[in-house]
């Protein structure tokens, strides 16, 4: 039986698990931490359970066919919600603008708070964000890492249809060929945040992000994300592969002429396998965790943006919403400080997810699990210039962060935040993200030929599920690059027997 050992226990190292697993390959996942999840976390405080990563699920088609390896059925196991409202969008002068799972009922929101002809242009940009998406999803989503080589041999058909995902013009620019009101515009420049880029960099391509949320849908998970993880984490027990706590890699082993031979511990102890795949940051691996000589030259891709995050014990409240987002006076101004200033937004969007309305997860007596968020810049790499990461200079704080959901009802004044995480600690936790939440930004129209593939050259049997390569950050896409690892492990390694 063929071994593979999967370093770290992040959504892509359980994708792939199940995926050979299931293939009967034995499996063991090796996690330096005392949970699994990797950014898919959480935390126990007073009693309760929330979770400190992803807020909301999106193409859960995704993981349902990781149960399905399994011989299982995601829907028995796993209840998908759809609260309503989903979100609250609150602006600067009043406006308050809800979305909902349906996009008819959005569409319907939008008429009555911004008018016929609001409605009107997001009909017509959904259209164009469908049509990127299924353009670009099986050759940037679902297929092996792009390459150059590979885009010519997608043929005349092929090139035409890459025309579609309109790749030459920015994000910002292309909702505003669509989109003239203020309001729904800062709504879908929000979209690049969902993997920490800037909507005035990043290609149009990543329009589609507004079909997957908007038409496809974002779920909430009955008990919340973590029990994703939990059930996943079920899944490669139950399939025979083994999971292994508080067993931190500090070599990948390799063999000059057979390639990865396995892993050495901290404790010492050394793991023989047939092949490693890294569920860690590419950064990382290359970096710290390879023999000298196979390790490559620094990044070239910057990281994507970081966050502040905080849960809040807030008192529940008839204006609360399962997400919330609170735009500042001027959005574009947050994004300047992110990715030209390199420092805390002076006005940030605050974004929090009652965990009990969105994820019916248990709370307090008195008080829901309220995960609060601000975008902050990553934590410069050895060498380079640090962001100016203190808020001198900002408005905000965490106090302020409450005074200003009181303000609006959202919570009460005397709220207290009971966790906090800084981009700091969170660059400590993950070796080699620099406290990105997603990997490397896509500002370029060049990002998804600039990101590692799951396949890694040299040293051979090495392969990479993570956020920070292919296909990107995100719960499905982490999920894709664990299935892309799992499945290139299989085209080399053959079948278990």
């Amino acid at each position: 039986m063929k071994k593979v050992i999967i370093v770290g226990s992040g959504i892509g190292g359980l994708s792939a698990a199940i995926c050979l697993a299931s293939r009967g390959y034995q499996v063991t996942v090796l996690e330096a931490h005392n949970q699994a999840g990797g950014k898919a976390g959480t935390v126990n405080i007073q009693g309760v359970e929330a979770d400190t990563g992803p807020s909301i699920l999106t193409l859960p088609a995704v993981f349902a066919g990781l149960f399905e390896m399994a011989g299982r059925c995601m829907h028995k196991e796993i209840t998908l919600l759809k609260p309503s409202p989903c979100f609250r969008y609150i602006y600067p002068d009043g406006v308050n603008l809800d979305i909902f799972h349906d996009i008819h009922e959005s569409l319907d929101s939008v008429n009555a708070t911004l008018g016929s002809k609001s409605r009107r242009e997001l009909e017509a940009f959904l259209v164009y964000a469908e049509r990127i998406w299924k353009s670009s999803a099986d050759i940037f989503v679902y297929g092996d890492a792009p390459s150059f080589g590979s885009m010519l041999k997608l043929g005349l058909r092929g090139m035409y249809k890459l025309r579609s995902i309109d790749a030459t013009r920015s994000m910002a620019k292309s909702i505003g060929k669509y989109i003239s009101n203020p309001h729904l515009r800062d709504l879908l420049l929000r979209y690049a945040t969902y993997n920490g880029s800037n909507p005035f960099k990043a290609p149009g391509t990543l329009n589609c992000i507004a079909h997957v949320e908007l038409e496809l849908g974002g779920y909430g998970i009955k008990g919340g994300i973590y029990f994703l993880v939990q059930r996943l984490v079920a899944l490669i027990e139950e399939l025979g592969g083994s999971m292994r706590y508080q067993a931190r890699v500090e070599e990948i082993t390799v063999d000059g002429q057979q390639g990865v031979t396995g892993v050495r511990l901290a404790n010492g102890e050394s793991l023989r396998a047939d092949a490693v795949i890294a569920n860690a940051e590419p950064e990382h691996v290359f970096r710290n965790l390879l023999p000298v000589q196979y390790r490559p030259s620094p990044r070239s891709s910057a990281p994507s943006t970081s966050g502040w995050t905080g849960l809040l014990q807030g008192s529940p409240s008839a204006h609360r919403i399962a997400h919330v987002v609170i735009f500042p006076d001027n959005y574009e101004d947050e994004f300047t400080d992110l990715f030209e200033h390199r420092r805390t937004p002076r006005q940030p969007t605050i974004y929090l997810c009652d965990q009990t309305l969105a994820h019916e997860r248990a709370s307090w007596p008195n008080h829901h699990p309220v995960f609060v968020m601000v975008n902050a810049p990553s934590v410069a790499p050895p060498n380079e210039e640090g962001p100016d990461l203190t808020n001198e200079g900002s408005s905000w704080d965490a106090s302020t962060i409450q005074q200003k959901l009181a303000s609006l009802q959202l919570c009460d004044s005397q709220d207290p935040f009971i966790w906090q995480r800084t981009p700091q600690s969170l660059a400590k936790q993950f070796p080699g993200s620099y406290g990105s939440i997603y990997g490397a930004a896509s500002n370029s129209v060049w990002s998804a030929f600039q990101r590692p593939s799951n396949r890694v050259k040299h040293p051979s049997r090495l392969y990479l599920a993570s956020g920070g390569a292919h296909p990107g950050g995100g719960l499905p896409l982490c999920a894709a690059s664990g299935k892309a690892a799992a499945k290139a492990v299989i085209q080399d390694l053959g079948e278990h027997t």
